[in-house]
């Protein structure tokens, strides 16, 4: 993590945003801002992206 943290803010990166496909292919997920994204040492997504179309 805290190779990320280095580049985030070497980059002034200021939101993250995590993409995956869902079962159908479609794509789900969510942007956060970047300084909370390190503050929680990552970003959780529902179980359910991953079994609903």
């Amino acid at each position: 993590m805290e190779t990320i943290r280095k580049w985030i803010e070497e980059n002034r990166i200021t939101e993250v945003e995590c993409l995956i496909p869902d079962i159908t292919g479609n794509a789900r997920g969510k942007i956060m801002p970047a300084k909370k994204f390190l503050r929680e040492g990552g970003m959780r997504l529902p179980e359910v992206v991953f079994s609903r179309p």
